[in-house]
């Protein structure tokens, strides 16, 4: 038998080629028959034998796997019913004797499949798509019949489909990502200014989300973006794309919405959206979101610019406390230009050592004595100049800066009152703020305990501060590390109370031993309205809970004389001192009586 890579076969031999892989153990040559049935078998290929006119005379097992046919139900059909109605075209010039050209044919072609064997999705459920090779055979110069081989491309389509669907999808949310959302932009932006139209794009960033992620962990933080992807999808319409751009970040291109006030009324339903708790695994998830809005084409020509200044936009939302949305114009521009060279240099200032400690004094009301410090963070630039701590402080909280710049002015503050208590004054304590960026670092309690022992301080000497805030926006999370840091020996304080949102009720469950009372409460003890109501509640609330109260920002002797009457035994304020450079805190030390003398 002549090996059918020749093309070239007659009668005979095409029948015995038919017979040796239908039946290898009946035909001539028995045991090549069976070596070579096995390897046809064995194909993941589908494999047919056909004659002069089509007519199938042999097909492998794989027609079950990929059409749903058993082989001997397709023995004596023309190849042609197999194939697929759009394809029956191409399948005749495939196999057509006269078609010029190479006896081997390369084509794809679609094969029907049989439908008890339809697949879950609804574009696999009918038909194959085969890459067919067909090896046409001949009797001298008739044409015999082919050996056709049918690769299946579902497999290798799937594939292709797959990474073309990561390439320009989010996987996590299945959500188009920003290269198609960019690209719709521009598309839509060309059709916008044909048309003498106006579009709407919206940037959003979820408020919270480091702390689900600390406090239930990134898996946690997963789910709760797929839940925001739903709910934000439901707020959309038609023709609308929500993308995830990244992280926390979301953006919203509407190319129907052209009016300020309708892009405003879109960008409120998008984040009240979000207001509402998510339920995950269980646990309700409280989340907000602050966004951005830009018009064009007043917003800028392009998709990038568009997309920058809604990003601007929901800028200014989250500095103004989140849980909002504003619309860009173009004097944010400047605010960010001025904001982002102040924010360069003051981290070029944390990376110079720039930062510097001022101390102010907290003494004993009754007696004037310097009880200890409160360290306060202060900027000397390059040419010896102080910036004011509210051009810079709030700026440090917007950036995340502020949990750094506690860090350096607490190692600062340790080493110098270290040096205090050591050159005669045992007794000098000092406070230190821990503001919510640096209490909720994983690592906060290893640090602090770190620059104690490297300051050779006590922790018994320290002072914590935190607003209201700070503690309660995830107590579960901050409530031990403060547990922790007094079982130590050091005095936790509320700052600023009364500022806040806590309850009494919640203060009781928490381990701190002094509230700061607010000095916009202490001012009220001064002028021609005098209203202590205030100060009368927080000192109620302090013998109630068993806590110190201590005033800021006292000013005048008649609100000492308040406070001391009211349970308040220690404060600070300029009535004492302003903050002041360690070797004027020392002069201080120096100048005061010291306490018990």
């Amino acid at each position: 038998m002549s090996d059918v890579s020749s093309q070239h076969i007659d009668s005979a031999e095409f029948e015995a080629l038919a017979r040796m892989l239908a039946s290898p153990d009946d035909a001539p040559g028995a045991d090549h028959g069976a070596l070579y049935r096995g390897l046809v078998e064995g194909s993941p290929d589908l494999m047919f034998l056909l004659d002069q006119d089509g007519i199938i005379h042999f097909v492998n097992g794989a027609a079950t796997r990929l059409l749903g046919h058993q082989p001997e139900a397709l023995a004596g059909q023309r190849c042609s019913t197999l194939v697929d109605s759009e394809d029956l075209e191409a399948a005749r010039r495939l196999f057509d004797a006269q078609w010029p050209g190479p006896p081997v044919r390369h084509a794809q072609l679609r094969f029907k499949r049989h439908s008890s064997r339809a697949g879950p999705r609804p574009e696999q459920s009918t038909r194959v798509l085969a890459a067919v090779t067909v090896t046409r055979l001949y009797q001298g110069a008739t044409f015999a019949g082919a050996f056709v081989v049918a690769r299946d491309l579902s497999a290798l389509g799937e594939i292709s489909r797959a990474a073309h669907f990561q390439a320009y999808h989010d996987v996590l949310t299945r959500l188009p990502n920003r290269a198609i959302l960019e690209d719709r932009l521009s598309l839509a932006i060309a059709h916008a200014e044909r048309d003498n139209h106006r579009l709407t794009v919206a940037f959003l960033d979820l408020d919270r989300l480091k702390l689900v992620n600390d406090k239930h962990g990134h898996a946690m933080g997963d789910r709760l973006l797929q839940a925001v992807a739903r709910r934000l999808r439901g707020c959309l319409r038609r023709g609308d794309t929500l993308s995830r751009y990244g992280g926390d970040e979301f953006a919203v291109l509407l190319p129907e919405v052209s009016s300020r006030a309708d892009a405003v009324a879109m960008g409120e339903r998008l984040v009240s959206a979000v207001r509402e708790p998510f339920s995950v695994d269980d646990d309700a998830l409280p989340a907000t979101a602050s966004a951005g809005l830009a018009l064009y084409p007043e917003a800028g020509a392009t998709a990038r610019e568009i997309i920058a200044n809604a990003d601007i936009a929901m800028y200014h939302a989250k500095r103004e406390g989140g849980d909002a949305c504003r619309l860009f114009d173009s004097k944010m521009h400047q605010r960010v230009s001025a904001r982002l060279s102040t924010e360069r240099a003051l981290r070029d200032a944390l990376d110079a050592g720039d930062i510097e400690a001022h101390y102010q004094p907290q003494v004993e009301l009754a007696t004037g004595a310097i009880l200890g410090m409160e360290a306060l963070a202060r900027w000397r630039r390059a040419d010896g100049c102080l910036v004011e701590a509210n051009e810079f402080l709030p700026l440090a909280e917007e950036t995340g800066l502020i949990g750094r710049l506690d860090a350096v002015v607490q190692a600062a503050a340790f080493r110098q009152v270290a040096k205090w208590r050591a050159a005669g004054f045992p007794s000098c304590r000092v406070s230190v703020n821990a503001s919510a960026p640096l209490l909720d670092e994983a690592n906060f309690v290893r640090d602090l305990e770190a620059a104690l022992a490297a300051a050779g301080l006590p922790a018994a000497a320290v002072t914590l501060e935190l607003t209201e805030n700070a503690l309660m926006r995830d107590p579960a999370l901050v409530v031990p590390k403060l547990q922790h840091l007094r079982n130590r020996g050091a005095r936790i304080a509320i700052d600023e109370f009364g500022a806040g949102y806590s309850s009494l009720a919640q203060l009781r469950q928490m381990p701190i031993d002094a509230l700061k009372i607010d000095r916009g409460f202490v001012a009220d003890l001064q002028g021609a309205l005098v209203d202590t109501r205030a100060v009368d509640a927080v000192a109620g609330a302090c013998r109630g809970l068993g806590l110190e109260l201590f005033a800021e920002g006292i000013e005048r002797q008649a609100q000492i004389d308040y406070l001391l009457g009211a349970g308040c035994r220690e404060g600070q304020g300029y009535f004492f001192s302003g903050p002041v450079p360690a070797a004027q805190a020392l002069a201080l030390l120096q100048a005061t009586p010291r306490l018990g003398q």
